[in-house]
């Protein structure tokens, strides 16, 4: 059975199970009046609590199942084709390619996402067409790629499914809001029965329908480049997210701002990226099937669908779709705007990649140093805690915020010892190097070293005491943990403060227990 002919028949029950959840909810309606009325004509008396009960069930079903209109709130930037005229010309393509009108808005979002929907009026009824495009997918993807992404949007208003779904959302909306009106209540099991069954009935509706958008899209611009579509973007959203939370945050929290753009396809190119797409693939190689409420296929069936396969190397570095705006950098500062607000937009100082290492997590280091300096400055670069118990043993009598936790206090002491090791090596001539993707890294001539990563490895056991030196030795590192300058100036902790916070954080885990 094809695609189309499937889709009809369900698209069809959709809508005999729509229209038989209002005729369900009106006659619990009635039934919930008849209650009361029959209560009089009977017995001639009626009981208060039984009547109010029916006849706010009744008023609470009525209200909730009367059609609602659909306000449109935009998540993005509303483009202006006269501005954006090469992006605009492609859609126009995919539009005529597919026998499609074309939206009449097109959002531009912060996230890695795309969307088509028929928005505002009542159950359709004067809606419009709006197409959302993400701004992270024109950085991940080449531009034949981002016409394949088009294209399965467009699949959807092919298959007619976009404007079936004003009508399936309102009832959606609608049986929520009354399964939850009518919570515990007499009648609640066969509305929440019924409502079930719709809402799985749609899921279904809707895997089967991105199969049709799949197969526009590999008509439009071929199998292979829909299939790598679907690839790359399955890749391109967790990284986006992960770029946004370990690169620009920082820095962002930091008051800097930083060419964003420019940063993602370095952070595309790095090692870290190509970890994370290991991890993506094989979570989705192993992933179960799509369970009953999901809305969207696996990434395996549709490729399968394609007549694809998972990919098992990674996708070369591509040309991006940005080339298609008229200033890419510009719209992620708008868009950064409408998330924080152009007040904290317009305090962030811009700043350059390459000043990030020196301008910022250099000095973060060397502040968390100097705060922790009196603790410090008893230890050695030869004899650093090793060893997970030795870690935990040197930041027992801290006073850590929030540190009762063994992982908190771990975490502290190891970024602590990693910033006091590559504040150390800076003030020795080494230079701090960062790019998105890559842990901040110092380098002196062709040597490099990872302060963090070296610390973690003492912290696992991984190094023992014979191969430490051997790289203190060769690093050409020796003596006090502590930079001359700062551990001049600098008195180490004294016993009394080591009891006097041991005895608070006694007390602090005393206080968490009684809890």
């Amino acid at each position: 059975m094809s695609h189309t002919i499937w889709l009809l028949q369900r698209v069809v029950l959709a809508i005999v199970l729509m229209i038989g959840f209002y005729v369900l909810t009106f006659v619990t309606v009635v039934l919930l009046l008849w209650i009361p009325y029959t209560e009089y004509r009977v017995l001639h008396r009626v009981d208060a609590r039984l009547a109010l009960g029916c006849l706010w069930l009744a008023y609470s079903l009525v209200t909730n199942l009367l059609p609602r209109r659909d306000p449109f709130t935009p998540s993005g930037l509303l483009l202006d084709e006269a501005k954006e005229p090469r992006l605009f010309g492609v859609v126009r393509e995919i539009a005529d390619a597919t026998r499609q009108a074309m939206p009449s808005e097109i959002y531009l979002l912060g996230e890695a996402n795309a969307f088509v929907a028929q928005r505002g009026g009542v159950m359709g009824i004067g809606s419009r067409r709006v197409m959302g495009i993400g701004l992270p997918l024109l950085h991940g993807l080449p531009p034949i790629e981002l016409r394949a992404v088009i294209a399965h949007e467009f699949g959807h208003y092919t298959a007619s499914d976009v404007a079936l779904s004003p009508w399936i959302h309102t009832t959606r909306s609608a049986i929520a809001r009354s399964v939850a009106a009518i919570d515990h209540s007499i009648v609640a099991s066969p509305l929440g029965w019924y409502g079930r069954m719709f809402m799985r009935l749609t899921a279904m509706v809707s895997k089967r329908q991105e199969f049709v958008a799949d197969q526009v899209s590999a008509r439009v611009v071929g199998a292979d480049v829909a299939a790598r579509a679907l690839q790359r973007v399955s890749e391109i959203a967790p990284a986006y997210v992960m770029y946004s939370r370990l690169d620009v945050m920082p820095l962002l929290r930091a008051g800097f701002i930083p060419p964003i753009h420019e940063g993602f396809h370095r952070f595309l190119k790095s090692e870290r990226y190509r970890e994370l797409v290991m991890s993506v693939r094989a979570s989705v190689a192993h992933a179960p099937d799509a369970s009953a409420s999901d809305t969207h296929p696996p990434l395996p069936a549709r490729l399968q669908a394609l007549g694809a396969s998972p990919l098992t190397t990674l996708l070369p570095p591509v040309a991006a779709a940005t080339s298609l705006l008229s200033n890419p950098d510009k719209y992620e500062r708008m868009l950064m705007v409408g998330t924080l607000g152009a007040t904290a937009v317009d305090r962030l100082r811009p700043i350059r990649w390459e000043q990030v290492a020196t301008g910022i997590y250099a000095a973060q280091w060397r502040a968390l140093v100097t705060g922790h300096g009196p603790w410090l400055a008893p230890l050695t670069l030869e004899t650093l805690p090793k060893g997970r118990e030795a870690l935990l043993a040197f930041a027992k009598p801290m006073k850590i915020p929030g540190g009762i936790e063994n992982s908190v206090r771990l975490r502290h002491v190891s970024i602590l010892l990693g910033a006091a090791l590559g504040v150390r090596l800076i003030d020795a001539g080494w230079v701090p190097e960062h790019t998105p993707g890559s842990p901040v890294t110092l380098r002196s001539g062709a040597r490099t070293f990872d302060p963090f990563r070296a610390v973690a490895r003492l912290a696992d056991g991984s190094v023992s005491e014979n191969e430490w030196a051997a790289r203190c030795q060769q690093l050409q590192i020796a003596g006090p943990l502590l930079p001359p300058a700062l551990a001049a100036v600098v008195r180490p902790i004294s016993r009394d403060t080591i009891r006097d916070v041991a005895q608070e954080e006694a007390a602090a885990r005393r206080r968490r227990r009684s809890w």
